[in-house]
């Protein structure tokens, strides 16, 4: 609500940056004073920021530089939208996001989950503000594919601090846990050749899944296990690691659900 307000009637990035009625909401210009706001993380832009040699150095508010000097420099808004140096060149994010509520944050947020879980689809920006602002007190579901329990035991959090996605996004790609106790990420990553720039999770939910691709190395000895005839049958004409991808979310949601 606090984007939509500060936007006023602008339709795109570069009106809202520029709007009297943003800037007016930006009060502080010392950036050691500035607080969070939903999507916008002060420590990690900081941070981001002092990692990079050509960029203006922040002696305004974090947020106005932001759109002036940091998303140019790919340094993002906050762990959610992705690594500082790797994201927002293409224009500030968090922007796009408060104009377009529909768009994809992370596959491991699902818009429809949250706004189910917390009965509330009135909601005027992006979802993800909501959670990211109301997770913690409500701790309700934000997807099918994660399970917070595990991810909280993989991250030794109890996430009393921060939600789920951000304590899992705050580390390098290399360094974040499985969020699903049937994922097993460098098992994954090892088959499939990914890159150290890529999150294994995302790859599988957002193009392994739909290929079959199994999200552990057992998944496809249990699927032949309760594979009809008819179904085995068609299963031994694909590839012999492919599962298809309405079994593999069965295989998944369940265990989130138990």
């Amino acid at each position: 609500m606090v984007y939509k307000a500060a936007t006023g009637n602008a339709s795109s990035v570069e009106e809202v940056s520029a709007t009297s009625q943003f800037r007016g909401w930006i009060t502080v210009d010392n950036a050691e004073d500035a607080v969070d706001i939903p999507g916008f993380s002060v420590k990690w832009y900081l941070r981001g920021v002092a990692a990079q040699k050509d960029i203006e150095p922040c002696d305004q508010h974090p947020l106005l530089h932001y759109l002036e000097y940091g998303h140019k420099a790919g340094v993002s808004a906050h762990p959610i939208f992705g690594e500082n140096g790797k994201s927002d060149k293409n224009g500030p994010r968090l922007l796009q996001l408060a104009l377009d509520s529909s768009a994809m944050v992370t596959p491991l947020f699902n818009e429809d989950v949250w706004r189910a879980s917390i009965g509330d689809s009135n909601w005027p920006s992006h979802p993800v503000f909501h959670y990211l602002k109301y997770w913690p007190q409500s701790r309700r579901g934000f997807s099918a594919y994660v399970n917070v329990d595990y991810l909280g035991h993989q991250l030794h959090s109890d996430f009393a601090e921060s939600d789920p996605l951000t304590q899992y996004f705050e580390r390098s790609v290399k360094e974040r846990p499985d969020p699903h106790p049937l994922f097993d990420g460098a098992w994954y990553r090892s088959c499939h050749d990914l890159d150290d720039q890529t999150d294994a999770f995302e790859h599988f939910l957002v193009q392994g899944m739909a290929l079959g691709l199994t999200p552990n190395p057992y998944a496809f000895t249990e699927y032949n296990k309760n594979a009809t005839d008819e179904a085995a049958d068609q299963q031994s004409n694909n590839s012999p690691s492919s599962v298809p991808g309405s079994v593999l979310r069965a295989y998944l949601t369940e265990s989130v659900a138990a």
